[in-house]
């Protein structure tokens, strides 16, 4: 593992903010992996990547692009939501995914996926997250 990407878990672990596990989780929507995201948000065609944890661990560091939208305010976008080409949801360990993931089935919003493995996945794959509030806003096209 680099040496910066070592520093910025072991942040992320002192804060209590990364487990020392990951959930592993029935999710019911696909799994996306952290490579075909990648490739996916170089494209013509990128997905709105959804951030479900709490502004402050946003800011702490997310995948590029992503917008922050805590899980419990999911309800208060579904149109803007059901809009989107795709969207993909992540945490850290799966369990806000997960509860995103049932808001939005439940209100019948299309080609919803999860990040395989959320953040950890993300950065397991070597990628470089984004640090500050960054995107933090549904807007009427995917995040870039």
């Amino acid at each position: 593992m680099p040496r910066r990407l070592a520093c910025g878990c072991f942040l992320l672990l002192a804060a209590g903010l990364l487990p020392l596990t990951t959930l592993a989780a029935d999710f019911q929507t696909p799994a996306i992996s952290a490579e075909a995201l990648r490739d996916r948000q170089q494209g013509d065609d990128p997905l709105l990547v959804i951030d479900v944890r709490d502004p402050v661990e946003f800011r702490i560091g997310h995948v590029p692009g992503a917008i922050n939208l805590p899980e419990s305010d999911l309800a208060n976008h579904l149109e803007d939501l059901a809009a989107q080409p795709g969207v993909v949801l992540y945490c850290i360990a799966g369990t806000r995914t997960q509860r995103a993931e049932q808001t939005l089935i439940h209100h019948k919003v299309p080609n919803v996926f999860h990040l395989e493995d959320g953040l950890m996945g993300w950065l397991d794959s070597g990628f470089a997250v984004e640090k500050g509030a960054g995107h933090e806003q549904v807007g009427s096209g995917a995040s870039r």
